[in-house]
């Protein structure tokens, strides 16, 4: 009779368990079991990235460059024909550090002393005469360094700036009334 009873409360349980688990199928006046909604994302939004503008200052390299020849060439017999000399190489990757700029202050080096150099070694090839090949070299070089300033002044001369927002501190608000009578014009200012 244990047995009995025990295996009814089992087949009772267990098609009140089947039947609660069909959808439409819950009994009037019983809640219907539980179902998790599928998980969704939360809807996250980032800050957008502040407007930038690409901002060219070849200008300041061509005057550096410019500088450093009129120094080379009005104090060639003396010692101020040294700093020019070196501000022939030096002057465009000075101003790329001053514009913050660092890494166009290396390329800048880099073409100004390897572009010349390449173009001497292009140019001194196949000569048979030591004194032949003079007039290669130095056009080779001078050729290198003409390619250097032009990738110096047009390519790397650029950097990259946060456009300024406005900040709201202060704001107009021009206003105007049109009536039967008459016009009213006016302008509002808020801080």
């Amino acid at each position: 009779m244990r047995l009995q009873l025990v295996s009814s409360i089992a087949l009772v349980l267990a098609l009140t368990t089947v039947a609660d688990a069909q959808p439409g199928m819950t009994p009037p006046g019983q809640a219907t079991p539980y179902q998790p909604q599928p998980y969704a994302q939360p809807y996250v939004q980032y800050p957008q990235a502040p407007p930038t503008r690409t901002v060219s200052y070849g200008t300041h390299v061509f005057l550096a460059d410019l500088a450093s020849w009129a120094v080379l060439g009005a104090g060639a017999e003396s010692d101020i024909g040294a700093i020019g000399a070196a501000g022939v190489f030096l002057g465009g990757p000075i101003v790329h550090i001053a514009h913050g700029n660092n890494s166009g202050a290396i390329y800048s080096l880099l073409a100004r002393t390897g572009l010349p150099f390449g173009g001497a070694l292009l140019f001194s090839s196949g000569c048979d005469d030591d004194y032949d090949c003079f007039g290669g070299v130095i056009a080779g070089a001078m050729l290198g360094y003409a390619g250097a300033l032009a990738i110096d002044w047009f390519h790397l001369a650029k950097k990259t700036e946060v456009v300024a927002m406005p900040t709201g501190w202060a704001s107009l608000r021009p206003s105007l009334n049109v009536t039967r009578n008459g016009a009213q014009a006016g302008l509002g200012m808020s801080f």
